[in-house]
């Protein structure tokens, strides 16, 4: 592995130091050897065997201190190679993250045209939601007449916002489900859920809530009484087995309000229930 600047300069200065100080214990025993041989009378021996012991004495002094050179310099190796190494680690981890992060924002792009494409391909039948027709009792009956209204039908149609009480009475919505013979209210139901679900999900990708302004107004109306009235509604919805349902859409209403507080509002102008 390449050292950097820093560690080969550390490298360099600890092999100068450690090349010095065995210079100067050299040459220190060299100095006392010659001192002390010229206070004793000592001179140069014609002997060979005298210079091999010598040369053994020289290499038993210098031997400890490259051994010891040796292990520090492996030991500062290894430190750098596992520095180098977690460098490298961080620089993959990094690589990886920004892979995964490039991925992600290119699903979530992908995910965002889809959802603004089903959005606004579907955005009549949203802008109709609260206006669609349902049938419920026809409350102008006439015990004289024994008729409702001058009508022989006990049925009358009602606008799908018309089926709640401002206070809160879930009568009329309670007597569409009873002649909601063909599932219609209940796909509608349904149907709002699920463009609720596109349009949170819409905001969570990053979608800007002022390209599609002219739909929130619409679902938030559709999902605010079950918001404003949950427990009324819930008494009600077990006989139609609509618990999850209608929690569902009382959650969609406050993910709605809160997705518009969220949004840039310098140039999104909220909405208000």
């Amino acid at each position: 592995m390449s050292l950097n600047g820093q560690q080969l300069e550390s490298v360099k200065n600890f092999i100068f130091w450690v090349s010095l100080i065995g210079l100067f214990v050299v040459i220190g025993f060299i100095s006392v050897f010659v001192i002390q041989s010229s206070r004793l009378g000592w001179h140069f021996s014609e002997n060979p065997d005298a210079y091999l012991n010598f040369g053994l004495l020289i290499g038993a002094l210098l031997t400890p201190i490259i051994a010891l050179s040796s292990v520090l310099l492996l030991w500062m190796t290894l430190k750098v190679q596992m520095e180098e190494l977690r460098k490298s680690n961080e620089s993959l981890q990094k690589t990886v993250e920004s892979s995964e992060s490039l991925v992600k924002q290119e699903k979530d792009l992908f995910e965002l045209r889809l959802l603004q494409q089903n959005l606004l391909s579907n955005s009549d039948y949203i802008s109709s939601l609260n206006s669609e027709m349902f049938a419920i009792s026809d409350e102008s009956y006439d015990p004289v007449t024994g008729t409702f209204n001058g009508r022989e039908s006990f049925e009358v149609l009602k606008q799908f916002n018309a089926l709640f009480d401002p206070k809160g009475d879930s009568k009329r919505f309670s007597e569409a489900l009873q002649f909601d013979h063909n599932g219609k209210l209940k796909r509608h139901l349904k149907s709002i859920r699920s463009f609720g679900i596109d349009l949170i999900r819409y905001h969570e990708c990053g979608g800007s809530l002022r390209h599609i302004q002219e739909l929130l107004q619409p679902l938030m109306q559709a999902t605010e009484p079950f918001y404003k009235h949950t427990m009324n509604l819930m008494r009600m919805a077990k006989t139609h087995k609509l618990e999850h349902l209608i929690t569902q859409l009382a959650s969609l209403h406050e993910k709605i309000l809160i997705a518009i507080q969220q949004s840039d509002k310098r140039d999104f102008e909220v909405l208000r229930p």
